[in-house]
């Protein structure tokens, strides 16, 4: 017999993310994926979110970018969740890069609105 919560909650809110296109991914692949790092993160799956969003970064400039996400250095917990909200769906991350031009600062968007 499953848990209540199980059926009436989590399996029902599964398929609805289904139907919007999301992948479900059992927890315990889940850990496999990430199973070499202490991190919460699929840094691989971020990683190629950030490349096909903004198909102009290099592969030097995701990892830089990844790596800047998951390692937030900020003053305390209030700065840290403000500049991460603002990457997020603020003004983006920037990130230096020739895009033909000469190098400059380049918004890299997180969020595919």
């Amino acid at each position: 017999m499953e848990p209540y919560e199980y059926t009436e909650v989590e399996l029902p809110f599964i398929e609805q993310l289904k139907s919007y296109g999301y992948t479900y991914i059992e927890g315990p692949k889940l850990d496999e994926e990430r199973m070499t790092r202490a991190s919460i993160v699929l840094e691989d799956r971020l990683a190629s979110f950030v490349k096909k969003l903004n198909p102009w970064i290099t592969d030097y400039n995701v990892q830089k970018v990844v790596k800047q996400l998951v390692t937030v250095q900020s003053e305390n917990l209030w700065h840290a969740n403000k500049m991460m909200f603002d990457w997020l769906f603020g003004q983006g991350l920037s990130i230096a890069q020739d895009l033909g031009t000469g190098k400059k600062n380049q918004t890299v968007h997180l969020f595919d609105f």
